[in-house]
């Protein structure tokens, strides 16, 4: 069975034929590339194949052990990232996780010492 199985899709904008009957199969260990100038729709076609956009006719069959991704080139999922600051306080709050857990907090030494300073047992803790 194909990984992407693609069967007499048309799509239009307008009235502007993007593809018309198109049919396509890919198979395991194949790659594929679309190549065109800008605002040609070379997107279009990886979006009908990802359900993004529904074909005007057609139909799409995907492997169901098929795992897929998209990178926007918009970029728009970058707008629910999470800023720098966020992310830099969840990572210290994880790191402060970790020290607490290994008994750092527990024990009367500067926080600031490095590791050679610290006892054996601290030092298994924390590796």
């Amino acid at each position: 069975m194909s990984l992407v199985r693609v069967d007499d899709i048309s799509i239009e904008f307008g009235d502007n034929p993007l593809l018309t009957h198109a049919d396509l199969g890919i198979e395991a260990e194949e790659r594929i590339g679309l190549i065109g100038n800008n605002g040609v729709g070379k997107s279009t076609p990886l979006k009908i194949l990802l359900g993004m956009i529904e074909p005007d006719r057609g139909s799409v069959k995907l492997d169901t052990n098929l795992e897929t991704g998209y990178f926007d080139q918009l970029q728009r999922e970058l707008d629910q990232l999470p800023s720098l600051v966020e992310t830099l306080e969840r990572e210290i709050a994880e790191l402060q996780s970790v020290v607490s857990h290994a008994g750092f907090y527990d024990q009367p030494y500067e926080q600031s010492q490095t590791i050679l300073l610290t006892t054996g047992g601290q030092t298994v803790r924390f590796g």
